[in-house]
């Protein structure tokens, strides 16, 4: 979910959250469109992909 410039995604773990420019927050709903997915999904997959690839940095 996208809110007040908020990109947040819930799971079973917890809850993700971070602060897009708005620039940021088009493209994923432009990418959400083209792609015929909910935007929840382009976002958990982008935290997921961005915080996990930093937690494989930091090992």
């Amino acid at each position: 979910m996208i809110e007040n410039g908020i990109m947040r995604s819930e799971s079973l773990r917890g809850i993700v959250s971070a602060r897009i420019p708005k620039d940021v927050e088009n493209a994923i709903k432009e990418k959400a469109e083209s792609e015929d997915r909910p935007v929840a999904y382009i976002v958990r997959n982008t935290l997921i992909n961005h915080f996990g690839q930093k937690m494989h940095e930091n090992k």
